[in-house]
């Protein structure tokens, strides 16, 4: 079949400069990343590789959030010095890392047994079962990611009726702490201008700092917000797009040409044929390499409609059969060929819409596994990026040779994917601090605060349920106004809720306290306190004067509380169980007054159904 591909040039983001490189980018997920594969109104499925066109909008945003817009139209538009490539799942573990790329679409799991078929090599059995390789591998076909995901419910609003009706939808999108790796291409006339380039790119993404964010979803509950580090020593340039079969090509050998993203093909009609994906690889390899270099042993190409997503227009872009991300072409070389000439050809895209990463490849060995590849998650490795020496959490801290496994630091990974040492005595000690003095504190209250939201609510429900001669619900409904009305703090509030039930216009301020009649049914109210009971008023009234006597009577068994605390307690060791810390948050002044408005409010909100089910009961006698 004849191709009519444009031979690249600078009006087509394709070669025309000298030099070729490739800048390293690692991204760790700080927030749920959503990178949409499909346009399904009611399901929105993320893609486990972010594309190039998503990367090439978060650099325009950097440039613009840097003031300079002057780059815009060099770097982004014309797609000349950079041309952006997908990022993959990168695998790391205390060793290193390995990079991914998509699964090549001519290997398959053979059922039974699991093992891997090459049907490049061999055709399929007739007696067995086969199903497709899928996913992102390493090379060798060892390994596979498997990226850790979340799907959540939503609430959209619909577009027809004016959007006065919702409509549910399902997102599923990456977890955070997550890494992934690209390489973008630089195009430079010079080696060296290709690295003034680099830093220049460095530059803009620090400076952007916080504000780079990938994906589609940013305004809703998933923000896409990412942590940009080079994936090579400083800025220093790759010059390799995969690290793996770096060595010159030997006459008789055959290579994959793996497509690591999609490739769009025409043929000589201009008309879309990822079929052609073979002729255009020897077409490229021609080239560049001269007649007679390599030829086609064999292809596995698979196609897919492909598209994107437009944001200045909002909308999706029209889409084209395109040769699939893992379609494999295997070339047998003619003659012995050089590195630099092997990465001359991968240099060289395949096919339209090279600025976006669409058709880059590379060339691969022939894998050998021995089975199917172990599935991991490609989660952010604190001994792969080392701490700063400076970057400890230590009570004492040490000298600055010393880095590890002494006084139990241990390396932590933050959540914006930042490696730190970390002393847990220090962790101990912030944790039972003042939360307006430490940041480690502010988090142990809110942690505590939550767990202990459950235990307190099922008190306050069994408190209801024993109580006797409720009032009625209009009446606890003033109540729980009161209790939900904005205050300066707990304290504040269970002082208005005491001078509302007595009757005290000075501590019920700015409500209005109940009249005689109100008081009296409040009166009549039993609620258990303790070895006995109180009446309503008595009660909401000892839980403003006497907060902490009170809520030694009314707070849930200790032994339940603890247990609720001790799995998000920060300065909890294996084998303790309450520590320090939490009984001194359990002691302060505010988590009391806080822990007994929600027991209160909780009370007031079961009381007013236990008071609707028993007139219910009672009217359908």
């Amino acid at each position: 079949m004849t191709i009519a591909e444009p031979h690249p040039d600078g009006r087509t983001g394709g070669a025309g400069e000298s030099a070729h490189a490739y800048l390293g980018l690692r991204y760790v997920l700080t927030e749920s990343l959503v990178v949409r594969s499909d346009y399904d109104p009611l399901r929105i499925t993320t893609a486990h590789a972010v594309t190039g066109r998503a990367q090439r909008g978060m650099l325009a945003a950097a440039l613009r959030h840097t003031d300079r817009e002057d780059l815009v139209e060099p770097w982004i538009a014309r797609g000349r010095a950079i041309r952006f490539a997908p990022a993959f799942p990168l695998l790391e573990d205390g060793t290193g890392s390995a990079q991914t790329v998509p699964a090549p679409r001519c290997w398959h799991v053979r059922n039974p047994g699991g093992t891997l078929a090459d049907l490049l090599a061999a055709p399929a059995s007739a007696a067995g079962a086969y199903r497709t390789l899928t996913g992102h591998v390493t090379p060798d076909l060892t390994r596979r990611a498997a990226p850790l995901t979340r799907t959540e419910q939503y609430l959209g609003v619909a577009r027809r009726d004016a959007g006065r009706h919702g409509v549910p939808y399902f997102t599923t999108s990456l977890e955070p702490g997550q890494v992934f790796e690209t390489r973008w291409q630089l195009s430079a006339a010079t080696r060296a201008e290709a690295e003034s380039l680099a830093e220049r790119v460095w530059e803009v993404l620090e400076a952007a700092g916080g504000l780079l964010s990938l994906g589609s979803g940013g305004s809703r509950a998933h923000g896409g917000g990412i942590r940009v580090t080079p994936s090579a020593s400083g800025t220093a340039l790759l010059d390799d797009r995969v690290d793996a079969g770096r060595r010159a090509w030997h006459r008789g050998e055959p290579r994959d040409l793996l497509l690591l993203a999609p490739a769009y093909i025409d043929d000589d009609l201009g008309r879309p044929s990822p079929a052609a994906l073979p002729r255009a690889a020897e077409r490229a390899a021609a080239d560049l390499l001269g007649p007679g270099a390599v030829e086609a042993a064999g292809a596995h190409v698979h196609q897919e409609a492909s598209g994107a997503y437009h944001r200045m227009y909002r909308g999706p872009m029209a889409e084209q059969w395109a040769a699939a991300a893992g379609s494999v072409v295997r070339l047998r070389a003619l003659r012995d060929i050089g590195l630099e000439e092997v990465r001359a050809l991968e240099a060289r895209p395949l096919g339209r819409r090279a600025a976006d990463g669409h058709g880059a490849h590379a060339l691969l060995p022939v894998p050998a596994p021995r089975g199917a590849p172990e599935d991991r998650p490609p989660l952010a490795h604190t001994l792969t990026a080392r701490p700063e020496p400076g970057r400890r959490f230590t009570l004492a801290r040490p000298d600055a040779g010393t880095e590890r496994g002494g006084g139990g630091i241990r390396p932590v990974t933050l959540a914006d994917g930042t490696p730190t040492w970390v002393e847990p005595d220090w962790v101990s000690a912030e944790a039972a601090a003042e939360p307006d003095r430490s940041a480690v504190a502010r988090l142990q209250d809110v942690l505590l605060s939550r767990a202990a939201t459950e235990p307190v609510r099922a008190r306050a429900r069994a408190l209801a349920r024993r109580s006797a001669r409720l009032p009625s619900a209009p009446l606890l409904g003033r109540l729980r106004e009161v209790a939900a009305a904005p205050a300066p703090g707990a304290a504040a509030t269970l002082e208005r809720l005491a001078g509302v039930v007595t009757g005290d216009p000075r501590g019920a301020a700015p409500h209005t306290p109940l009249q005689e009649t109100a008081r009296a049914e409040l009166a009549a109210t039993a609620v258990p306190h303790g070895p006995g009971e109180l009446s309503l008023p008595e009660w909401l009234g000892g839980a403003a004067r006497t907060p902490r006597a009170w809520w030694e009577h009314a707070s849930p068994d200790p032994d339940e509380l603890a247990r609720a605390l001790t799995p998000v307690d920060l300065a909890w060791r294996r084998g303790e169980s309450a520590t320090a810390a939490a009984a001194a948050w359990a002691e302060r002044p505010e988590v009391v007054a806080r822990l007994s408005l929600q027991l209160i409010a909780t009370w007031l909100a079961a009381a007013a159904w236990t008071f609707r089910d028993t007139a219910q009961r009672e009217e359908a006698r």
